[in-house]
């Protein structure tokens, strides 16, 4: 299943932009992954969703890769205009090490797990070799993530119940206008492939309950939902000197998705770092983040 969804082939109109970013990367380039609302809808309207996996950081300026090691990954805007029209999408930027390591239980947060769970397909990459040792990653993550969240429900839970309350942890840990349901469209969207990734889960329920109890399994969600919504907000400062446009997209993101309309004032567009807390604080209160 997995397999599957990774070897499905992008939109061919989306060749340019994956073009600019191969041009822009060299050799250095180990993969290309596609996934997000445009890959479910098959449609290229609003922002392509890519995380691009390198060798290393050789390509940043030294200050933003000092960045990408510390909290990765770093979040790029790119726009490439067609005879068709312009190509708009926001990409991760983390090295393979960074991916394999934030796929496996050495990582104690959710951000990868979630998001490398997820369908997505595997582009820009030819050798067979690094597309087993990336697929593999991706189980461990989809594993890592469900063997976190089971203890903490009744025992003979059901794949989707599981997955519903895995992702339903992880948006508790960041900063995101989704209203709770997110999770559930994603899970209805594609049940097949998420209710297969918990099968082998599900599979050896026992030895995982052995493993740990229904407090710890609470407990540890509750201090992930602590620690990680300040590495969030960490992430969405240091977005802002990465991601042009980061501010339009974030209000755009919001409103969709929640109906809340922030003001982009110029004072707030000039000095960001300074006058965006106020907003924060009031999307905060009102349960908008």
């Amino acid at each position: 299943m997995l397999r599957r969804e990774l070897d499905r082939p992008p939109q061919p109109a989306l060749e340019p932009l994956l073009r600019t970013i191969g041009d822009r990367y060299g050799e250095g380039l180990v993969a290309i992954l596609y996934y997000g609302s445009c890959r479910r809808e098959d449609t290229l309207e609003g922002l392509v969703d890519f995380h691009v996996i390198v060798k290393d950081f050789s390509a940043l300026p030294r200050g933003l890769g000092l960045a990408a090691r510390l909290l990765p990954p770093n979040v790029y805007y790119l726009e490439v205009p067609t005879a068709a029209g312009t190509l708009r999408c926001k990409y991760a930027l983390l090295t393979q090490r960074q991916f394999l390591r934030g796929c496996s239980r050495l990582s104690a947060f959710p951000y990868f797990w979630a998001r490398y769970a997820q369908p997505m397909s595997l582009l820009a990459c030819e050798a067979r070799e690094t597309r087993a040792l990336l697929a593999s990653a991706m189980l461990g993550a989809a594993e890592t993530l469900l063997v976190r969240t089971l203890p903490g429900l009744p025992e003979g839970t059901s794949g989707k119940v599981l997955w519903q309350a895995a992702l339903g942890h992880t948006y508790g840990t960041e900063l995101r206008p989704e209203g709770p349901g997110r999770g559930d469209v994603i899970i209805e969207r594609d049940l097949a492939f998420f209710e297969a990734l918990a099968a082998p889960v599900l599979a050896r329920e026992r030895a995982w309950r052995a493993r740990s109890g229904p407090r710890w399994a609470r407990g540890t969600w509750a201090l992930r939902r602590l620690l990680g919504k300040p590495l969030a907000l960490a992430r969405l400062f240091k977005a802002l000197l990465t991601f042009e446009g980061a501010l339009d997209y974030g209000a755009w993101k919001l409103e969709r998705h929640s109906g809340e309309r922030i003001m982009l004032t110029p004072r707030l567009r000039r000095f960001p770092w300074l006058f965006v807390w106020p907003e924060l604080w009031r999307l905060w209160r009102a349960g908008r983040l």
